[in-house]
């Protein structure tokens, strides 16, 4: 999972800390096998994929400015290039050490509609950010109920609770002759040898979560879009609107006794997605500006 750190850009927590106990990530006997993608090009000048393979694992106990740290060994899976990193978690908060002190790499208090901002190498915040598209619980291998959070664009990245982050091709940190795109993602994790997740979970994880929820329909409930605007009405109760873009990033929200109302005029052409709740009572109308 060290790997992963250089090629997330560092995210950091942004949401209002919760007080719930989440489940560590950083066990002894818990290990990753990381695929590390880069795009090369041959003698002819054509471009390919070269994916190289390499296994973390947790390896001991370290204090480092005075926070009891974890080592982590990084290997390749010939034995090349090893190295140690040192990693600190805090209650649902993974840091990574950096250029000077620890840098936040993910918060899994993280809520649908929060926004990630991405840190640079430099452990500067850069500007851009990502929006959670949604978040849940699942049940792995080991028969624990993980927290995992879904973010980005398509395919949408993916992180489990306690397990880590997987995304093909992740964010790419740079491109020069010699090195090219570099992106990685989560192979497999284990505990103690045994598989607990595998990158067909996260895979599954990310197609079938786009932002919006199990939808409960109600004939009360009726969604509008006329001059600009999107509405929501049910039945004079209180109503909320969500607006997504296709990709399920949030755009905007509004809450009303009878009527919420979502300004679109602004909004660049396309397909998006209304969702409107009331109490139980939810339903989904697609929006073509």
């Amino acid at each position: 999972m060290a790997i992963i750190v250089a090629m997330v850009m560092l995210c950091g927590p942004m949401a209002k800390s919760k007080d719930v106990e989440f489940l560590p990530i950083l066990e002894e006997g818990k290990s990753w096998v990381l695929g590390t993608v880069n795009l090369k090009s041959d003698t002819a000048g054509n471009f390919y994929y070269d994916t190289v393979y390499s296994e973390t694992k947790v390896i001991g106990d370290t204090t480092v400015h005075d926070l009891p740290c974890k080592k982590l060994s990084v290997t390749g899976m010939n034995g090349e290039n090893p190295r140690i990193e040192v990693q600190y978690e805090k209650n649902g908060i993974l840091y990574v050490e950096g250029w000077d002190g620890f840098l936040p790499i993910i918060d899994m208090k993280y809520e649908k509609g929060d926004s990630i901002e991405w840190y640079d190498r430099n452990g500067e915040l850069s500007g851009s950010y990502e929006k959670v598209m949604d978040s849940g619980l699942i049940t792995s291998s080991d028969a624990l109920e993980r927290k995992y959070i879904t973010f980005g664009g398509w395919p949408p990245s993916v992180w489990v609770e306690g397990i880590g982050y997987s995304r093909d091709f992740a964010i790419m940190i740079n491109f020069d002759y010699y090195l090219g795109y570099q992106g990685t993602f989560v192979e497999s994790c284990m505990k103690d040898g045994e598989v607990i997740f595998t990158k067909a979970d996260f895979d599954r994880l990310g197609g079938e979560h786009t932002g919006i929820d199990k939808i409960r329909h109600t004939e009360d409930m009726t969604v509008i879009y006329s001059d600009g605007t999107v509405s929501a009405v049910c039945g004079g109760k209180e109503v909320s609107l969500e607006l997504y873009s296709l990709e399920g990033r949030l755009i905007g929200r509004s809450r009303s006794d009878d009527k919420a109302v979502l300004e679109t005029s602004a909004l660049p052409g396309g397909i998006y997605i209304a969702k409107a709740t009331s109490g139980e009572a939810s339903t989904v109308r697609k929006i073509v500006l």
